[in-house]
């Protein structure tokens, strides 16, 4: 991270939004400023089960990767291999590229199954 923390709003695929916190610097230079969290926007922060959308960027000599969440489905479809990022360490140096995605949003929900072992609470 180069840049301060704030928090920013996050759209689920559900369109549901919660707020993270992220490096400002890089997750505006990513998202815009239009994801930028205001008193108007969920109190609540990413639940533990959900997993947020991220993309990796890479510096020019490929010894720095930069971890950005993505805030929304349409920016994280957007993401090309042509997509940059500037260098926010260095903004003289060349933008640092696109790397891959690391996962689309998962979503972990709870089921009644159980795993069939013996623990005293089934006949």
């Amino acid at each position: 991270m180069a840049g301060s923390l704030r928090w920013f709003r996050y759209t689920t695929d559900d369109n549901v939004n919660f707020a993270f916190i992220g490096d400002e610097s890089n997750t505006e230079a990513l998202a815009g400023q239009a994801s930028n969290w205001t008193v108007s926007d969920p109190f609540y922060t990413l639940p533990g089960n959900l997993k947020p959308r991220v993309a990796y960027f890479q510096g020019q000599n490929g010894n720095r990767i930069i971890k950005v969440i993505v805030p929304t489905k349409t920016q994280y479809d957007n993401l090309a291999p042509s997509s940059t990022l500037p260098d926010p360490i260095n903004p003289a140096d060349p933008a640092l590229t696109f790397v891959r995605k690391k996962n689309e949003e998962i979503t972990r929900y709870p089921s009644s199954l159980d795993t069939g072992l013996l623990d005293g609470d089934n006949p």
